[in-house]
């Protein structure tokens, strides 16, 4: 693959990382170690294959995913907020990303966590309840007899919050999935004592502005859902730079419309999460990105592996610098306080996912 020299820009690498990049005093409270957890993304299996009956979107979340950066929230909000607050996830799906986060917090009782979602679906699944794992999959650690001390670690994290269940008398998983051999499957619901932390409600992202919690807010993950409302989809537009993606949406008013929404519920020391994903940093460029804002990816190979991997797409061109990492850096409202990795078509770079409200 062939990359222009915008790699070395303050996008993909950042030319000054801030004191507090992977600040492990924050984050010291528990012995984890993110490189010992299996996959960066652990999908849920209750999650699997699913989609919105509306909008086709996919329902897809998981426990645990990208650690390195939940682990990280985590050890902040136990820095910044001891006494506890309250907590928005949005989009959240069927929930795993929330109780996740819950089972990592210590003195976990005192933080309310709100997750909200658009998809009926969605929060069908997650006010049921109920979660399932399976053996042989991403998150089978949680059911495994891992001789891994951080993976062991992690199990107890989600027992100390998670019982099991029995089988639920509904429709939980994909009904189109299939297996060769019957495979171990454990149920698992929140327990009560917990359970009353947490709350669902229905919520569109674009109207946060209008969800007023009485409680402080010191908190609001977004985490990989930019790309979606932005139809960044980067593996559709490289390899169809013409049709793959709608240039004629407006990628940066749009991010920057959300960030003055998000900006306006946190208090100064307030934590914006978002998500690892390229998508989420990397953006294709539209019709309003100034020419002095371009650049271009030359033959980039593409994403869809069953194709002849030496055939190339035309030249392609994306934001040299992220429009959402403009619209947080904006009059110095938001620094970025973590980085992790993410990798993007056989190159791995660090993205700023944790940002702190400094003013």
């Amino acid at each position: 693959m062939k990359i222009l020299p915008v790699m070395s820009s303050n996008l993909y690498t950042p030319q000054k990382i801030e004191k507090h990049k992977n600040n492990t005093s924050a984050v010291s409270y528990a012995s984890v170690s993110a490189d010992a957890v299996r996959a960066k993304f652990c999908p849920s299996f209750s999650s699997l294959a699913r989609f919105d009956n509306k909008t086709g979107h996919p329902l897809h979340s998981g426990f645990y995913r990208d650690f390195p950066t939940l682990i990280a929230s985590a050890g902040f909000l136990k820095k910044n907020f001891p006494h506890g607050t309250t907590v928005l996830v949005g989009a959240c799906s069927t929930g795993e990303d929330l109780i996740s986060l819950y089972s990592l917090l210590p003195d976990a009782e005192k933080y309310k966590l709100i997750g909200f979602d658009k998809s009926d679906d969605a929060l069908e699944i997650a006010n049921k309840n109920i979660y399932s794992v399976i053996e042989d999959y991403g998150d089978a650690f949680l059911i495994d007899k891992t001789e891994d001390s951080t993976l062991r670690k992690l199990k107890s994290f989600f027992n100390n919050v998670m019982e099991k269940t029995s089988e639920p008398d509904f429709q939980l998983n994909a009904p189109n999935l299939m297996f060769i051999n019957e495979p171990e499957m454990v149920y698992y619901r929140m327990k009560n004592e917990h359970r009353k932390n947490i709350d669902f409600k229905k919520l569109d992202i674009n109207d946060i502005d209008s969800f007023l919690p009485e409680e402080e807010v010191g908190a609001i993950f977004f985490r990989n859902v930019f790309y979606m409302l932005t139809g960044n989809h980067l593996s559709i537009g490289i390899h169809n730079p013409e049709n793959g993606h709608n240039i004629y949406v407006n990628k940066a008013e749009c991010l920057n419309s959300i960030v003055d929404k998000v900006y306006e519920r946190l208090p100064v020391g307030g934590f914006f999460i978002i998500g690892e994903v390229p998508a989420e940093h990397v953006y294709l460029a539209d019709k309003y990105t100034p020419k002095n804002n371009r650049a271009i990816i030359d033959k980039v190979p593409m994403f869809n592996y069953d194709i002849d991997y030496n055939m190339a797409d035309p030249e392609v061109e994306i934001y040299k610098k992220s429009p959402l990492h403009q619209a947080l850096r904006k009059d110095n409202r938001f620094c970025p306080v973590f980085y992790t990795a993410t990798r993007w078509n056989n190159y791995t770079f660090d993205v700023p996912t944790i940002w702190k409200k400094v003013n």
